[in-house]
């Protein structure tokens, strides 16, 4: 028995040699000759004094330390402590016995994954989720494109479309600048553009309040209203004597302003019985969209006249120099 228990404390001596002591700590020592790891109770206060005693294999010494004593730990290897710092995506680590590592998932959910976002590792989202794209190009017609990073297209502003939508029957256009814009529609799917009345229309007497007295009102038996352009304006209608006696007659074509413009054929005449077809022609530019033009005739004191068959055409020709 004195020979076990001088080894005991030999053993002890050697532990004691190892650790530092703190009151009610327990600290690993390591021999060189083992990596087996013992657990036992090492002798502070009692007695005998530096002994390690109650030693058995494992994380739990065979009895219980008592007062005066601290538990200690006996294994092979040189590594003391495994930590693992905030931030640095490891859990797990110990500073005895054998050590575990893991991944921090803390936060993560589903399909996330550890990202260094310049201090520290933390749990975020997997930006590519399995693609390939590399980049995107915005190709004629198209802005914006990029290689990385939240990538968007729109289309080009010469290639967009008027957003705040067309009246009924509108089309859209191009400027010729790369802009677009609503407007008519040209009858015929052609650059043609006409007004017609079938309805018959009296031209009013004269009331004697007019500048001219001696003339009927001048009133629009049709109208076009046309985008900015050069037209050739057709003007005709069949006038129909309705006085029974000679009756004069005044047409022509006026724009917006109600200035007339410069036309081919006679300005009046005077009919007794129906003059037929009567024919008025022009080229106009119009400078704005939306601008009238106006085919307008009068009747002379007395005369009395029906105008029917009305239509004005304007056809669309290349600008004038």
């Amino acid at each position: 028995m004195r020979i076990f228990e001088r080894r005991v404390a030999v053993l002890g001596l050697i532990a004691v040699a190892a650790l530092a002591i703190s009151g009610g700590v327990a600290y690993a020592v390591f021999p060189n000759d083992s990596v087996t790891h013992f657990t036992g109770c090492l002798n502070t206060s009692a007695s005998p004094g530096g002994t390690f005693v109650n030693v058995a294999l494992g994380e739990t010494p065979s009895k219980a330390c008592g007062k005066g004593q601290i538990l200690a730990h006996l294994s092979g290897g040189d590594i003391t402590n495994v930590q693992t710092a905030s931030g640095s995506g490891l859990t797990g680590g110990t500073d005895n016995g054998a050590a575990s590592l893991a991944l921090d998932s803390t936060g993560c959910s589903s399909g996330g994954l550890l990202k260094w976002n310049g201090s520290t590792w933390a749990c975020g989202v997997d930006e590519n989720a399995g693609g390939t794209i590399t980049g995107v190009t915005a190709g004629t017609g198209l802005t914006g494109g990029g290689t990385s990073g939240n990538v968007s297209v729109a289309l080009d502003g010469s290639y967009q479309l008027p957003q705040s939508g067309c009246a009924s029957g509108q089309v859209v256009k191009s400027d010729g600048s790369g802009g677009w814009s609503c407007q008519d529609d040209i009858a015929g799917g052609s650059d043609l553009y006409y007004d017609s009345t079938d309805a018959s229309q009296e031209l009013p007497r004269p009331t004697g309040g007019d500048s001219d007295p001696n003339f009927g009102e001048k009133v629009a038996i049709a109208q076009k209203f046309l985008p900015a352009g050069t037209y050739l304006l057709l003007a005709k209608t069949d006038l129909v004597n309705t006085a029974g006696n000679t009756t004069d007659w005044e047409c022509d074509l006026e724009n917006s302003t109600g200035a007339e413009l410069d036309y081919t054929d006679i300005l009046s005449k005077s009919f007794d019985t129906n003059p037929g077809p009567i024919t008025l022609t022009a080229v106009y530019q119009q400078p704005e969209p939306g601008g009238k033009v106006d085919f307008r005739c009068q009747v002379r004191t007395d005369g009395g006249a029906t105008a029917s068959a009305t239509r004005l055409t304007a056809i669309k020709i290349a600008t004038l120099h």
